[in-house]
Order: structure tokens, then C-alpha cells, then sequence
């Protein structure tokens, strides 16, 4: 399944919902359109994973066999606790590789807060079909998440079925892990909106390596400055929603060809009554006149 930075957006604002708001939207079709959105598709009710550790996943399957695994970045004052924990620490490498690499210490722990149950949804879908795939979005703090659950799923189950997009996603792993993240997903995305300042943050040093980089809104004007809170406003997720909904252009319907005007038939002449025929011919003498 390809997703696009709009619905990709979409998903990641929907990581920000209460359970209650993404219930409604998915059994109800009500509330906020881009999260009606999130859900369209979605053939089972969104399950909510969180923990004491702040992290904040759903998974929803779309359609018969492809699974959504969208992560929550930073919102409350846990989560914030565990971003300061930028201190690097030994994790598998991408793909079950030897070696490994190193990986911000506060989003590990979220990461392992809601693995194992994310790792049995993932597991009962691809381990049942074998067309099946999973597809990994996050905002923030929550890419660096969904990296994480992606580079797990990817060493129990191949990288070939695993799609991964991160939204303002912050450095947080070492040049290795970085590099090898190759090998955690066939198709690998990272979203940077504007001058988002977070994309700059070098916590642990290096971007994840990707297939594609896009880029929303308006151009960054210091792309190789420090990172500036001048800028946060290009980080928020409905900034995200907002610059990928104008890079697709408003939506447009077809306009039907205009039929052209039927001929319009000649008028037909009206017949002279008898009478008027007889006063005529009387008129102008009759016969011999």
C-alpha cells in the first residue's frame, strides 16, 4: 500500500487523538474530517497502545491486508521527560543485520514501553498472508518510534512487506544504525515541512537513510543553519496536514463535456384558412378580372 505525505499527515494526526475521537470517526463517520480520513479504509476499530513511558501507537488494518502502525510524537510532560534523554545506546541493527548501531535512549524506551503487543499485530498479519504489508508512519518524536517498530519488524519478518514514513523526524541515531536502516524497509520516506527546526536536532547525529526525502511548504532559507524556535511552527502535525494538502492541489472533479444545443427545426408554415384564401382571390377580381 503507498501512502502519501497527505494521508501520511493525516495518520499522524489521528496518533494524536483520545481512543474516544478515532471510536466515533471510525464507527460514526463523525468529527474532524482529516481524521475521518485517517480511518477511511480501515476494516477493524483502531487499537490504542500507550504506556507510563508516554508513548501513544495505533494499528489498524485497512482494507484485508494492509496494517497501519502510526505513532504520537511528544504531548505531555512524560513525553518530554524521555526527549531529554538523548544519551545513545546499543540496539539491534535495521533488518536483524549483525552489528547494530545506536539509538536515542528516551525513544527506545518508549519504543520497548508498547512492543510486544505491536509485534503480535504485525506478526498475525504477515505471518497469515503472505500479500500482506505494514506500513510505519510517525510524527516527531514518533518517527523515531516508528523506525524503531519498523527495524524490529523487519528483523522477524523481512524488510521486502515494510513501508516507513517519517514526519519531522529529529537525528536520532549514530552514522551505523543511520546507514543501515536500509535494510528495515523497502520503501523508506522521510517528510520534512518548511524550516522545521526538530529535523536539525542532532541529538544522536545522523538522519535515517531513505528512499525519498519530500519536502513541503515553503523552502527552508537556512537549510544548513542551527536550528531555530523561531521555526516550531513548521513542526506541528496540522502544519504537516496543511503543506501536504496544498502540494496535492485541491481536489477537482471532472467536468462533464457540455452537450451541444440540439438544431433548432425550422418553423413549419402556417396553412391559410379556406376563408382568407376565397377573400383573397375575391380581392383581386377572381378569374377574368
Amino acid at each position: 500500500m503507498r501512502i502519501s505525505a497527505l494521508r501520511a499527515a493525516q495518520l499522524c494526526l489521528m496518533a494524536y487523538q483520545h481512543a474516544s475521537v478515532v471510536d466515533l470517526a471510525h464507527r460514526d463517520a463523525r468529527g474532524e474530517p482529516d481524521v475521518l480520513e485517517a480511518v477511511r479504509g480501515a476494516s477493524t476499530r483502531p487499537l490504542l497502545f500507550t504506556s507510563s513511558a508516554g508513548a501513544q501507537v495505533y494499528w489498524m488494518v485497512v482494507g484485508d491486508r494492509d496494517g497501519v502502525v502510526a505513532a504520537r510524537g511528544a504531548d505531555s510532560r512524560e513525553d518530554f521527560c524521555y526527549d531529554a534523554a538523548a544519551v545513545a545506546v546499543p540496539v539491534r541493527a535495521p533488518g536483524g543485520g549483525a552489528g547494530g548501531g545506536r539509538f536515542h535512549a528516551g525513544f527506545v524506551a518508549q519504543y520497548r514501553s508498547v512492543a510486544v503487543p505491536l509485534r503480535e499485530r504485525v506478526a498475525d498479519l504477515l505471518g497469515g498472508d503472505p500479500e500482506a504489508t505494514v506500513t510505519f508512519v510517525g510524527h516527531s518524536t514518533g518517527a523515531a518510534v516508528a523506525a524503531l517498530a519498523c527495524t524490529d519488524a523487519a528483523g522477524a519478518h523481512g524488510p521486502s512487506r515494510l513501508r516507513y514514513v517519517g514526519l519531522g523526524c529529529p537525528k536520532s541515531a549514530d552514522a551505523a544504525f543511520a546507514a543501515a536502516f536500509e535494510g528495515a524497509a523497502a520503501v523508506r520516506v522521510l517528510v520534512v515541512n518548511g524550516a522545521d527546526p526538530v529535523c536539525k536536532l542532532f541529538s544522536c547525529g545522523s538522519a535515517l537513510d531513505a528512499t525519498e526525502t519530500v519536502r513541503l511548504g515553503a523552502r527552508d532559507p537556512r537549510p544548513d543553519a542551527l536550528p531555530s524556535p523561531f521555526d516550531l511552527r513548521d513542526h506541528a502535525v496540522r502544519s504537516y496536514v496543511a503543506s501536504a494538502r496544498a502540494a496535492e492541489g485541491p481536489a477537482t472533479t471532472p467536468t462533464p463535456p457540455t452537450p451541444a444545443p440540439a438544431p433548432t427545426p425550422s418553423p413549419t408554415p402556417t396553412p391559410i384558412p379556406w376563408w382568407r384564401r376565397l377573400l383573397c382571390f375575391s380581392w383581386l377580381g377572381g378569374p377574368g378580372a
